[in-house]
């Protein structure tokens, strides 16, 4: 059975049989996209639907790979990371599937976004009370209180009488009536002071001592807030690698899994992580007006898939009649 060959200058090829158009496809002359038809019928079909240039074409896009650069390797993984992958001829295997060529997708419903969006939230609030624990460990504990030098001289004046103790009853005896009426003495005249006092301001108030606050060390101050800064970074780092790598490499969060909703471009392609973190960070600013946006947007997308080029759609699309 021979075979003519459309090539992208617009020029027709052969007739060929199998085996020459295989030895083609290996050499590069025949791509994916490329156009080819029996000779004797006229419709024109892609190189894809042909099964026997199938492993032609796999052995195709391993030279190609093999033929690139360490730089030009490098430069497709950075195209990967941040704008997704190009599809290039050598990339458009015959055994790629396109879920847009069998499927319609369906727009998620807003049910669907609010219960996936709970869903998440209460995995990131374990995730939070675990930052909690770990920061209520964190943080020193209080130092304890040392002892006022007043407080020690009264502890010290009161122990005093007791350590100095006579050796004969009569000197203890004269000792006692001596301090007995030096208190009096004292009591007198303390008396004689307060009503002096209060003769001269009669409306005089003593003012009240105010009561010393607890002394707080800058060093447990400052313990607590490295902890705190600590713990914060550690939430907001979590989650967006929870988010990032959820999207960009399984399409989808744990809730959006359990709903049956994924994340893909708006043509359908895959969503990579520079895309994936970029509505993320859309997402926590702008999602409060997703509701909003999902009920009068007639393409029911949200504002953050709108700016970052995605869409949540439904996994069970309909297929294509």
């Amino acid at each position: 059975m021979k075979y003519i060959v459309r090539g992208d200058d617009g020029k027709e090829y052969g007739p060929v049989d199998e085996e020459t158009l295989r030895k083609w496809t290996e050499a590069g002359r025949v791509l994916p996209h490329t156009q080819i038809r029996n000779t004797l019928i006229k419709k024109w079909n892609k190189a894809t639907d042909f099964d026997f240039l199938k492993p032609s074409f796999s052995l195709q896009h391993t030279r190609v790979e093999e033929e690139k650069s360490g730089i030009q390797k490098f430069s497709q993984h950075l195209d990967i990371i941040f704008g997704g992958r190009k599809k290039t001829p050598e990339t458009l295997t015959p055994f790629a599937t396109a879920f847009k060529n069998k499927y319609i997708p369906e727009p998620a419903s807003l049910s669907k976004r609010m219960m996936s969006a709970l869903f998440d939230f209460m995995l990131i609030m374990v995730f939070a009370f675990i930052l909690l624990v770990y920061f209520s460990f964190s943080v020193p504990m209080k130092a304890p209180e040392q002892q006022k030098p007043q407080d020690v001289a009264v502890q010290q004046e009161a122990k005093a009488p007791d350590a100095a103790q006579p050796a004969t009853a009569p000197a203890a005896a004269a000792a006692t009536a001596t301090a007995t009426a030096t208190a009096t003495a004292t009591a007198t005249a303390t008396a004689t002071a307060t009503a002096t006092a209060a003769a001269t301001a009669p409306d005089a108030v003593p003012a009240a001592v105010p009561a010393a606050a607890p002394a707080v060390s800058p060093l447990v101050t400052a313990e607590v807030n490295a902890s705190f800064t600590r713990s914060f970074y550690l939430f907001v780092a979590g989650v967006l690698l929870y988010y990032g790598i959820s999207l960009g490499v399984f399409a989808q969060t744990f809730g959006m899994w359990f709903w049956g909703i994924m994340i893909s471009r708006k043509d359908l392609n895959e969503v990579y992580l520079g895309r994936a973190y970029f509505f993320t960070i859309l997402m926590f600013l702008l999602g409060i007006l997703s509701p909003v946006f999902v009920l009068f947007n007639p393409f029911k997308r949200a504002l953050p898939e709108i700016l970052s080029g995605t869409m949540i759609i439904g996994v069970a699309a309909k297929p294509k009649v």
